[in-house]
This record gives C-alpha cells, structure tokens and sequence, in this order.
C-alpha cells in the first residue's frame, strides 16, 4: 500500500513552487503534504524597499492563500518549523495562525500515523547558548530557559491556547523559541517511528561534501526510534543517502517538491498507542 507524499524543501518565500507541485497533482489520489521548515512568510517585510529585479520571488500572501491550491486538491498536510520561521512575529504568527496549518500538523516532539506509516518530527536547530550535541546542556528544557531569564518571556496569547497542552516555548522570544532543546531531544528517543523529519541535517557524507554542519546525533537519534528514513531540510541541496546504518536520507533542496512513496517505510504493524491523522 503506497503513501503519497509530496517533500517541500525550505520555501524561503518562494511561493510560486507550490502552484507548480499542484498542477502535478492527480486529483483522484492527492498526496500528503510534508515541509521541512523556514517558510519564508514574513520575507516581504523583511527586505521592504529592496530591487524586486534582485528579489522576483518575494510574495506577501498568507499561509492559508499559498496552500488553497493544495486545500482545494484535498492534500493533507504536516510540517516542522525551521530556524528562521523564529526570527521574527512576521515569520512566526502567519503560521500559528493558520487554518491550514493548524497546530495538529505541526510534528515537533511527537509522531503521527498517516495511513500506517509513523512519522516524526524535529523541528529548530541546534544552538550553542541553548546545547550543542557532544557539550554540556546550559539550559535542560525550555522551562528551565525561561526559568533563568525572565526578561525574555514574550507576552503573546497563542492561537492555540485552550486546544493544546501550553509549552514552555510558546512563551519564549523569537529566534530563542527555535532552538532545540536537551529534553524534547531525549523524549524522542522514547518513541518509535518509521520516518524522522527534521530541519538539521543527520550526519552525512553528501552533507560534509558541501561544507555544512550535519549531526550525527540524529542519525543516531532515528535509529533509536527504529525509523528506516529521514528526511530533512536547512542546507539547501537535494539528494539522497543511505548511510552505514541502513537508513535512507532524503536532503530537499531550496523550494523543491519532491514527490516521494513513504509506503515502503512502513512496518508490518500499526501501534494503536500513536497519535492518529484527523
């Protein structure tokens, strides 16, 4: 039994390469939708007054009017948050916000089921001042950041709040709010999934090629959680891996859609204790 999908590499307000993967679509069979972070929603206002001869591609539309030509296919969707959807409120509110974007597709910290296939996330990046695999850990959870710096707490009502369980990095600044954090990481490691998505890149020697920070921590990480792919974003190269552990890596390049069957990574059984695709 094939899953569909349809692998969105970091946008970076590119916009227009999700009205060229929908009119690839078969309607009859509309894909799952997944993307890897950085969005790129709040561009417009980030580069307000440059050469758009320099900038063509830069689009000012919301989340939910660059997603209604896959909405109006039937496309469902999942995704993880990059780095830069936490630079700034114009990046990150369009995006909790959104109708489409709803906060049940956001798989940070947690796994879905889409049609038998376990899928998990990562999202943000690994950042010195918050841990950095291999060195000590200044800040073990998020609570515990916001615990040490009260100043910078950001006072901002989630759109989510009464449908979700809080979480600590909702209250956190923009740019903080990115990071990955020792607790959630290890929380991962408790559950089981069949593919990782993640922003950072695992540990890989395409990666390494090109001169970019991989990590071989989620390599290991995915292995623990018994996944046989990740799939990732952040470096902007598209390519494909197999690395000595077995599982196969999938890089998606700057605003690709790359249509991909996660059928074939999935087991031969359905663990009732995950959370399900509504």
């Amino acid at each position: 039994m094939t899953l569909n999908a349809v692998i969105f590499g970091d946008l970076h307000c590119r916009f227009d390469y999700v009205e060229r993967v929908a009119d690839e679509i078969d309607r009859s069979e509309p894909p799952l939708c997944i993307f890897v972070g950085d969005f790129g929603f709040g561009d417009r206002r980030r580069i307000d007054g440059m050469d758009p001869r320099k900038w063509p591609f830069v689009d000012d539309r919301s989340p939910d009017e660059v997603l209604a030509p896959l909405v109006s296919l039937g496309c469902r969707f999942l995704y993880i948050l990059g780095n830069h959807d936490h630079d700034n409120e114009d990046q990150y509110l369009p995006v909790v916000r959104s109708r489409a974007l709803h906060w049940t597709r956001n798989l940070d910290g947690r796994v879905v089921e889409v049609d038998g296939v376990r899928i998990a996330g990562l999202g943000g990046t690994f950042k010195q001042k918050v841990w950095m695999p291999g060195g000590d850990a200044p800040y073990e959870s998020a609570a515990h950041y916001l615990e040490r710096n009260p100043k910078k707490v950001w006072h901002f009502r989630n759109p989510w709040a009464g449908h979700v369980q809080p979480h600590a990095k909702d209250r956190m600044n923009p740019g903080d709010r990115g990071s990955i954090f020792f607790d959630e990481f290890q929380a991962l490691r408790g559950l089981q999934a069949d593919v990782l998505v993640t922003h950072e890149p695992p540990g890989s020697d395409y990666v390494r090629s090109v001169g970019a920070s991989c990590w071989d921590v989620i390599s290991d990480l995915a292995q623990d959680m018994g996944a046989k792919a990740i799939i990732h974003g952040h470096v902007h190269h598209d390519y494909e891996e197999t690395l000595d552990n077995g599982i196969t890596v999938f890089g998606r390049g700057l605003a690709h859609g790359t249509f991909l069957d996660l059928g074939r990574f999935r087991p031969d059984f359905s663990d009732d204790r995950q959370m399900h695709y509504a």
